[in-house]
């Protein structure tokens, strides 16, 4: 008789810490950004870039640590990244000069690098293959639901005690909840517990899975850099309309009451987004779902733009909400499809390199855009045209795959 899969306990663990890592070392910024700014005298420009700065950190660094993941497993990476997210927490909340900021927040790139999603993701993808999507969208859904957690318990804490002592509250919360359990649980690979991925015995044949390629081969590639440009404009998307958002719909006239609504709806959306996907999955070739869901994305904008009234809010909320939910998604296992699992860590981490690089550069750039134009209508439209590029890149990759299969690349 087979043991239980060990697989869905990474899984179940790994759900948790990422709802704590991304809810405490990621969303809790847009609440401590204005008590910090009243006390410290920072404008919103100089706390904003230490945040750029987080992410640009976590890009470079994605790549050493995903090839790390990949050969020794992931326990150490994020054992330490959380122990590390969780004295930066306690640092931040001690902080008095900019220098010191941008130094918490230097290192708080390092933490993301170690504990969010690209690790996490790759963990998963060294267990599973078949199952691989109904893993990740336990991980997704319940990490989905980090901002809807922390944002709230984040603005209670504000309302009891300073924004220094709350973030002490985090921190120690953050370090009780994931250093331990990444320490304790987690697994680099099935054979450490005598298992075969998907958990299936030994005598039958795992799923079919890519071949193996050299990562060094796999950056010379042109599928490799069609899906890099696809996921940098899809990111560059989610995070510029994240930081412009509320300014975008009040100049379109709704009501602050009507975009508070809108706002939670969006993330909210991303949950059915994700369990919609995961059972299409099975069915349908990751890459056709991705230009599906990207497809949805550009409707999203050019519905806004178009539409009038609340037709055009609501179905950019549906729609908005759902592609990006679906992403989270698509992105890894279209990286899974297409290079498989053995060095799953570092592409990813070579991928969301510039993922992040875009996610650092574009909120200003929409800023620019913005005072040029005077108005966010031609931003709507080049959101839109990104989309619609991402959709030409996967289209693209997909070609490129094609031949990549008719002259395959020398194994490792």
């Amino acid at each position: 008789m087979l043991k239980p899969f060990y697989g869905w306990t990474l899984a179940r663990v790994l759900a948790i810490t990422c709802t704590l890592s991304y809810g405490i070392l990621y969303y809790t910024f847009s609440v401590f950004t204005l008590p910090m700014e009243e006390e410290l005298g920072w404008t919103r420009a100089q706390t904003s870039l230490g945040f750029s700065l987080a992410l640009i950190v976590s890009g470079l660094l994605g790549p050493m640590f995903g090839k790390h993941v990949d050969h020794k497993g992931a326990r150490g990476v994020m054992a330490l990244g959380s122990l590390l997210g969780s004295a930066t927490v306690l640092l931040w909340a001690n902080v008095h000069t900019l220098w010191q900021y941008y130094a918490v927040w230097t290192l708080m790139g390092v933490a993301w690098a170690a504990v969010f999603y690209d690790v996490a993701f790759t963990v998963i993808n060294h267990w599973f293959r078949q199952l691989r999507s109904r893993a990740l969208l336990l991980i997704t859904l319940t990490a989905g639901l980090a901002s809807t957690i922390f944002i709230p318990l984040s603005t209670w804490l504000l309302a009891h005690f300073s924004w220094r002592d709350a973030l002490l509250v985090l921190a120690g919360l953050l370090a009780v909840g994931t250093i331990l359990p990444h320490l304790i649980f987690l697994r680099g690979f099935p054979r450490e517990m005598g298992q075969t991925v998907d958990g299936l015995p030994e005598t039958v044949a795992p799923p079919h899975s890519a071949p193996a390629a050299k990562p060094t081969a796999v950056l010379k590639t042109a599928v490799f850099w069609w899906l890099t440009v696809s996921f940098m404009f899809g990111a560059a998307n989610s995070i510029a309309l994240a930081a412009h958002m509320v300014p975008m719909l009040s100049e379109r006239g709704y009501s602050p009451a009507l975009i508070a609504t809108s706002a939670a709806l969006v993330g909210f959306m991303s949950l059915p987004g994700r369990a919609i996907f995961t059972p299409l999955s099975e069915r349908v070739s990751s890459l056709t779902l991705t230009v599906v869901t990207l497809s949805a994305q550009a409707l999203a904008f050019l519905g806004l733009l178009i539409l009038p009234g609340q037709v055009g809010l609501w179905l950019f909320v549906a729609l908005f909400g759902l592609s990006n939910g679906a992403l989270t998604l698509a992105r890894a296992s279209l990286i899974a499809d297409t290079f498989g699992s053995t060095h799953y860590g570092f592409i990813s981490g070579a991928m969301n390199l510039w993922a992040s690089m875009a996610k650092a550069i574009f909120p200003v750039l929409i800023g620019f855009l913005y005072l040029r134009f005077q108005g966010y209508g031609p931003v709507l439209l080049g959101l839109s045209v990104l989309s619609l590029l991402s959709i030409f890149a996967v289209w693209q990759a997909g070609r490129s795959h094609l031949k990549l299969k008719n002259a395959p690349m020398q194994n490792t």
